[in-house]
């Protein structure tokens, strides 16, 4: 299978560039758990992008 790229050309005008370094960290689990449930990395990798601009969360840990 070849690199797995997340549409950051396509999305870099609505996702920040912290959003996008945060799907591109997580790439193996994303590829893993797509491949497992059958859908596509992009969806997931899209979804983690979008929270992570809505919520702009990070790695913080809530309670």
């Amino acid at each position: 299978m070849g690199k797995v790229v997340y549409l950051s050309g396509a999305v870099s005008e609505a996702y920040s560039t912290n959003a996008l370094d945060y799907i591109r960290r997580f790439g193996g689990e994303i590829t893993s758990v797509a491949q497992a449930a059958k859908i596509s990395a992009g969806a997931i990798a899209g979804a983690m992008a979008e929270e992570n601009t809505a919520y702009g969360f990070g790695d913080i840990a809530l309670d």
